[in-house]
């Protein structure tokens, strides 16, 4: 398949202190971590590949192009996935690691998702991170139109939209609710916790690449606007309406502090 440009949706989850096997018992502490990020101690496969070199010196772990995780070493690294499978599930596996020296995800991580095509910035210029909106309690005098504002801070809104993705993307089947790769799946488990998410801009996907993934720019934290009823909308592409091979989305974000 051909590389396409489009825009990565990485989440965080916190997680447990945990431990993995891999020649020796190597322990996980437990935090918030993006999948991956710019900064090592915020990103999972950064942190476990921290971890992993205690044991083996040439251990990797990457997100590659393709949007699945890998693990690789210059010798066969066997691992064993210990105490919960958080980890393991969090990164896209579905079982322990014996026998190769090299290891790619059969899953996509459910903090992954992707569109299959550029993010289309609502509320402000290709690459800003939002719109800034400033609370304000405002006064005016109803005999001289004196106007006075009291202002109580301020905070970014970003939508990012984008038009005709493929439905596979979106939402299959009633019994997939957690097929990671899917927009349904993230939003469970990125956007109903209120988890921070951040935008990756200019990334060239290739679902059979098998290099570490590269973009242009990255956009956030964020987290998700929701109410009492969590939820996201389909919306059937124009053109399409009588058809479900491709849908619209719309995706509001609210920026927030960094993970520390």
């Amino acid at each position: 398949m051909a590389t396409i440009d489009t825009a990565w949706f990485i989440g965080s989850a916190t997680i447990a202190d945990t431990v993995v096997a891999c020649g020796a018992f190597l322990p996980f502490t437990g935090g918030t971590y993006y999948l991956t990020d710019p900064t090592a101690a915020r990103s999972l496969c950064a942190t476990l590949e921290t971890v992993l070199q205690i044991s083996e010196a040439t251990a990797t772990v990457e997100l590659l192009s393709s949007g699945f995780v890998r693990i690789s070493a210059d010798v066969v690294l066997d691992i064993t996935w210990m105490v919960t499978n958080e980890l393991r599930d969090l990164l896209g596996f579905n079982a322990d690691l014996l026998g190769a020296d090299t290891y790619t995800a059969p899953l996509h991580s459910p903090l992954w998702w992707s569109p299959g095509k550029p993010a289309l910035f609502t509320l402000s210029p290709l690459g800003v991170t939002g719109q800034r909106r400033h609370n304000l309690s405002q006064s005016v005098s109803a005999y001289t139109g004196k106007t006075e504002s009291t202002a109580h801070g301020s905070r970014l809104f970003q939508r990012f939209t984008f038009e005709k993705v493929d439905s596979e993307r979106l939402k299959v089947a009633d019994t997939d609710t957690t097929l990671a790769g899917e927009y349904e799946a993230w939003f469970q488990q990125v956007a109903v916790p209120s988890a921070r998410f951040k935008v990756y801009s200019g990334v060239g996907e290739d679902s059979a690449g098998t290099t570490e993934f590269t973009y242009d720019a990255v956009v956030g934290p964020y987290v998700q606007p929701l109410g009492s009823d969590a939820s996201w909308n389909y919306q059937r592409s124009s053109g399409a309406t009588w058809s479900d091979f491709c849908a619209d989305i719309s995706i509001n974000a609210n920026g927030c502090p960094e993970i520390t």
